[in-house]
């Protein structure tokens, strides 16, 4: 939040095309403040919205980086209308629900990186990073990126439990039995 002159309160100016474009120029912000001699935190505040430049820069970066001085005055995209969030599921939030949850997020992140054509290089980057994490954390949660070898889950009680059940279920069908025992005896070497 920002103080206007009489001390009031007002919110952030949001991202403006300009704000974009000077976002997109493909300099380090050290180096634009030094073209521009404005410090470097100035640069930062007009790339993400949080300062609007006056009159003196629009026309100094029209100069510099041809950026249109009514640009500063266009918003960078429509509004996105907030989504709600989803209520909880009857049983509360398992992991199951949370994981379906995380890659509902997880998608819609990657359709902004994919879409979204205001997002500069470097917020491109940073959100994919973040998508990269979330993928990770997905993968535990729902344990598809736990690469576990059989003769591991063999070895385990659970899996012995299960191995005397099937059994018994196939105990009718010998040739059935005997042909999975063979096939778990490949899995195991």
């Amino acid at each position: 939040m920002t103080v206007d002159e009489n001390g009031n309160g007002k919110s952030r100016p949001g991202r403006s095309r300009g704000a974009i474009m000077l976002a997109s120029v493909g300099q380090t912000n050290e180096a634009m403040a030094s073209m521009a001699m404005l410090d470097q935190s100035l640069i930062s505040r007009y790339q993400t919205g949080g300062r609007r430049p006056g009159p003196a820069n629009r026309a100094l970066f029209r100069r510099l980086w041809e950026i249109p001085e009514e640009a500063w005055d266009e918003p960078a995209t429509a509004p996105r209308s907030a989504e709600p969030r989803p209520p909880p599921p009857a049983e509360g939030w398992t992991v199951l629900s949370r994981a379906t949850r995380l890659r509902a997020i997880l998608d819609r992140s990657i359709d902004q990186v994919e879409s979204d054509p205001t997002l500069t290089a470097l917020e491109r980057s940073r959100l994919t990073r973040q998508a990269a994490g979330m993928l990770v954390e997905l993968g535990k949660l729902t344990g598809e990126t736990t690469e576990v070898d059989e003769r591991k889950i063999m070895r385990l009680p659970a899996w012995r439990r299960i191995e005397d059940v099937i059994a018994e279920s196939l105990k009718p069908w010998p040739e059935a039995m005997a042909t999975l025992a063979r096939a778990l005896d490949e899995l195991a070497e």
